[in-house]
């Protein structure tokens, strides 16, 4: 196979790709609303000309409105995967319903997601995103991680992310309510255990907790965390994955969280920072805490599949299709 990478230059994406070393195209990434919206068909134009030059057999994307569009004007399909519902009336709801589901050719959602998409075929599986790469058969945590930070496999600490809420699914939600509040609860959760911070927003009094670790080595530190707090949805469910109790701090339920939440007692949903303190509170008077949620972890993996073979399946079987 010969594959094509195209990418933004939004969070880390760009930093991951160099580190795992693979070649990659770049279009631009725009912030906000309007510049959003105006930067629509400048990424649709530069993703068509090198659709159009590489000839692929089928495009790959994150519930991307870009692909979807560039799949059909090529006559190509389009598997798209997404795991964030929209709620109705929406801003992304509309995104989801009219932009995006109408031209992808196959959207593939986890088995929990609330809704389906009736224009298009939508394939479910039972699992999550993270299993696809988290999965014990893809993935095994580096311990000498540990050293790196400081810290030896005895020892307790808490890993927490911060959003900058600019994606278009948040708009209208929010998890802490300011800096302020993010800040005086990191220093409550100092008095459990040492707190690392990963934000997409700058937060100059937390400087001391900044995690400067190189983005393709935070699961390795996830995998050994006593506890996830923060109001990043993938970084819970990644966490959930390898064993490792999290509190989601977020004004929307999701469903892959609830899951987690309802089926295997492996992480909690809340809406404010006290609600987060009195959980973590709690999680740090059980004993045995590692043992337990790793024995979640096995009834989890149990349950569900690997999902990269589910998505490597899908591709040739599309792509033979077509």
């Amino acid at each position: 196979w010969q594959i094509k990478i195209i990418a933004r230059p939004k969070e880390i994406t760009l930093d991951l790709l160099r580190a795992y070393g693979f070649d990659y195209e770049m279009l631009p990434h725009y912030d906000g609303l309007m510049n959003k919206t105006i930067g629509l068909l400048r990424i649709e134009l530069g993703y068509w000309k090198i659709a159009r030059a590489f000839h692929p057999d089928v495009i790959i994307s994150m519930s991307s409105v870009y692909s979807a569009h560039v799949s059909r004007l090529i006559g190509k399909p389009n598997i798209a995967f997404g795991d964030t519902p929209a709620s109705k009336g929406s801003l992304f709801n509309f995104v989801q319903h009219v932009l995006f589901a109408p031209f992808a050719n196959i959207i593939c959602t986890p088995d929990v997601f609330p809704y389906r998409f009736s224009t298009s075929r939508h394939v479910t599986y039972n699992g999550y995103h993270e299993l696809a790469y988290l999965h014990p058969k893809h993935f095994k945590p580096d311990p000498f991680i540990l050293k790196e930070v400081g810290l030896t496999e005895k020892d307790s600490f808490i890993v927490m992310r911060f959003a900058a809420w600019d994606a278009v699914h948040d708009l209208g939600q929010r998890g802490f309510k300011d800096i302020r509040e993010r800040i005086e609860f990191v220093k409550k959760m100092e008095n459990f255990a040492r707190v690392f911070v990963t934000s997409e927003v700058a937060i100059p009094e937390l400087k001391k907790n900044e995690l400067t670790l190189p983005p393709e080595k935070i699961h390795s530190l996830l995998a050994y965390a006593t506890l996830y707090i923060g109001e990043g949805a993938t970084m819970a469910s990644e966490a959930g994955v390898l064993g490792v109790p999290w509190i989601f701090v977020y004004t929307q339920r999701l469903p892959y969280l609830d899951d987690q939440e309802r089926n295997f007692n492996l992480g909690y949903t809340v809406n404010d920072a006290s609600k987060a303190l009195e959980i973590a509170a709690k999680i740090f008077q059980i004993e045995n805490l590692k043992i337990q949620w790793q024995k979640k972890r096995q009834k989890l993996l149990k349950d569900k599949i690997d999902v990269c073979d589910f998505i490597t399946n899908l591709i040739i079987a599309s792509s033979r299709e077509n």
